[in-house]
């Protein structure tokens, strides 16, 4: 059959515009739900302009635990408490915003906790981080206010606070460390504390008749150790009953010998002196 020509151009015509019809989309303007990674996006519609990757993917999530660490983590690496609020568990919910209120030292994120302690714990570590003693004064639990005190004490070698801390204790030992004077310790009315006080004295200022008034046996020969490993003296060894703690105490006096005499043979120096 002859095809004629006319009919031909007219079937090609047609075939042209039912391919455009069938092919052929409008141009769309770039969003977050068209499902191409477009306009800065970090992922397919997520990231950049968009929801975050990372929360988006928290949260289709369908086990809650893993969601809730999805989210803390998120929010702990972000410093963003907002995203601590997503999370159900109240303990890490707490977790995620006291970490970032230490991180910031932001004393208002320790108001959105939940619990009582968890709230003065975030104000004691944001004390000790500014060294904001005034923020001590705010805590109404005895014994997180007293830390409170002696950190910041320790960390600023102040002595005056230590007066403010209110256990005998606590206070004798806050004095005895930051003045390194062991008269202190003979203040403190509890036995072993009054030895744990000696024996942190004696590793501040060598001392044997420091480590003589301590009444533990055992403390006392962990006190010599101390000392005799502080002045490199390997004889001071011999003070200490316990034979596991003195093969311990010889042992790291050599020790140390061995990396002083290193060190100064690297300077060309002479020998080491032992007291």
């Amino acid at each position: 059959m002859k095809i004629n020509t006319k009919h031909l151009v007219l079937l090609v015509v047609l075939a042209a515009v039912l391919y455009l019809i069938f092919t052929f989309k409008p141009s769309q303007k770039p969003s977050c739900s068209d499902g191409i990674m477009n306009q800065g996006e970090t992922g397919v519609d997520c990231g950049g302009p968009c929801t975050s990757c990372a929360a988006k993917s928290c949260g289709e999530i369908t086990n809650m635990s893993k969601r809730d660490e999805c989210y803390w983590a998120e929010g702990v690496d972000k410093k963003d408490a907002s995203i601590c609020d997503k999370i159900v568990s109240e303990f890490w919910k707490d977790d995620c915003i006291k970490g970032i209120a230490n991180a910031l030292n932001d004393i208002k994120l320790c108001d959105k906790l939940s619990g009582n302690l968890t709230n003065t714990e975030c104000i004691r570590d944001i004390a000790i981080n500014t060294q904001d003693q005034a923020l001590c004064d705010k805590i109404s639990n005895i014994p997180q206010k007293d830390i409170c005190y002696y950190r910041i004490a320790s960390d600023t070698k102040n002595k005056d606070v230590c007066l403010k801390i209110s256990t005998n204790p606590s206070m004798y030992t806050c004095l005895a460390l930051v003045l390194k004077n062991s008269s202190y310790c003979d203040q403190v009315n509890e036995p072993n504390s009054r030895d744990w006080c000696y024996n942190r004295v004696a590793s501040l200022n060598p001392d044997l008749r420091t480590c003589g008034n301590i009444q533990s046996t055992q403390t006392k020969d962990l006190c010599y150790k101390v000392v005799a490993t502080k002045k490199v003296n390997p004889e001071l060894c011999a003070l200490v009953q316990n034979t596991s703690i003195r093969s311990s105490c010889q042992t790291e006096v050599e020790e140390v010998r061995k990396k002083m005499k290193e060190f100064q043979n690297s300077l060309g120096a002479g020998t080491i002196s032992v007291q």
